[in-house]
């Protein structure tokens, strides 16, 4: 496969690869090179791997992996949520009318500006330029409100099953009579738990899971 850069981190010197977190995922290497074009022109740093599919490509096609992944410093997610906003704002409905948005109902398009971190910075603005197109009257503020109100939501952190709570903690006990595997397994998953982090829209940390998952991974680690 061609490689994304010449250099495949920009700016890598003071940085550490895990300072990094996914931001967004290219089919395409093509506009992946595009877009980290715009990022080295606004002194951005970044980090752009290449991914492979696992199976061969002669079986499965070309694969759901992305080609490439860039990564960025939390810090400056905003940033560059600024930099797309201010392309998309440029540009007329004409631009987009090709779209594959084009073919969402007004209903689902009005679920992506409830739900943001499940889509791309570009396909929620884009969304806004369609559903103005459509004569639908939603304002600035109003969507503004949904993603606040998203971001508040998943800034709470998901909760877990109680049967895979359960299932981790039983791990744990065997691990002590049958085998390690068992005990390492429940130590991971205690960790990840009750410690793993994730990072949203804004490039903000957060706890990955609610406060009562966590409490569950502590005790896994203590149970250890």
């Amino acid at each position: 496969m061609d490689n994304i850069l010449d250099r495949e981190m920009l700016g890598k010197d003071g940085f550490d690869p895990d300072d990094f977190r996914y931001y967004k995922g290219f089919h395409n290497v093509e506009e992946a090179r595009e877009f980290t074009k715009i990022l080295e022109k606004n002194d951005i740093i970044y980090l752009a791997e290449t991914t492979e599919t696992i199976l061969d490509q002669s079986i499965v096609g070309t694969g759901m992996l992305p080609k490439v992944v860039v990564k960025l410093l939390p810090k400056d997610f905003k940033k560059v949520n600024a930099f797309i906003a201010y392309q998309i704002a440029e540009l007329e409905y004409a631009d987009v009318a090709d779209h594959y948005l084009n073919e969402f109902s007004n209903e689902e398009l009005l679920e992506i500006f409830a739900r943001p971190d499940e889509w791309s910075v570009e396909d929620f603005y884009v969304s806004k330029l369609i559903i103005r197109q459509r004569g639908v009257v939603m304002s600035n503020e109003s969507i503004k409100q949904l993603r606040t109100e998203r971001l508040a939501e998943i800034r709470q952190g998901k909760s877990e099953s109680r049967i895979w709570l359960l299932f981790y903690f039983v791990c744990i006990v065997l691990g002590w009579f049958i085998s390690m595997i068992f005990l390492i397994a429940g130590i991971a998953m205690g960790y990840y738990y009750g410690y793993s982090k994730s990072v949203d829209l804004d490039g903000q940390k957060y706890h990955t899971f609610n406060h009562t998952t966590r409490v569950y991974g502590k005790l896994m680690l203590l149970a250890a």
